[in-house]
């Protein structure tokens, strides 16, 4: 699991994937701490180093041990800022479970992609070091 933004960049530099892959797919693995009293959140995330692409995502939150923090303003990893959030939502129908993943993402307003896509791609290795799950073969 990630711990740090230097760790994610070490990562990213180590596997040669680029970084916000590498945080996209730590924070569907980890969800998020948040002092936001809602189980699941969708909301518009603008990463600090992306900040004219916009996410439109939809986060687990309360995960107390998860190395992401998010409230009404601002995504932060280890403590340090990486996105600001903008527009959040409550999601009230949203099925939760132990095999949902805890984010979906897309580009796109009120589209949703699945962000587990990335970790599809990612190799073996790096999807294992990320989630503490070995990837399951499709």
């Amino acid at each position: 699991m990630l711990t740090s933004v230097r760790h994610l960049d070490q990562l990213a530099r180590e596997w040669n994937i680029n970084p916000e892959d590498v945080l996209l797919i730590a924070l569907n693995a980890s969800g998020a701490r948040s002092p936001l009293d809602k189980p699941r959140m969708h909301f518009q995330l603008r990463l600090d180093s992306r900040p004219d692409t916009p996410l439109y995502l939809i986060l687990s939150l309360g995960r107390h041990d998860s190395p992401f923090e998010l409230d009404e303003h601002e995504l932060r990893l280890g403590g340090e800022k990486v996105g600001e959030v903008d527009g959040c939502e409550c999601v009230i129908a949203a099925v939760c479970g132990p095999a949902r993943s805890a984010v979906t993402c897309s580009n796109r307003p009120r589209e949703t992609a699945n962000a587990s896509s990335a970790a599809a791609n990612a190799p073996p290795a790096v999807t294992a070091a990320l989630t503490g799950h070995p990837r399951r073969p499709a």
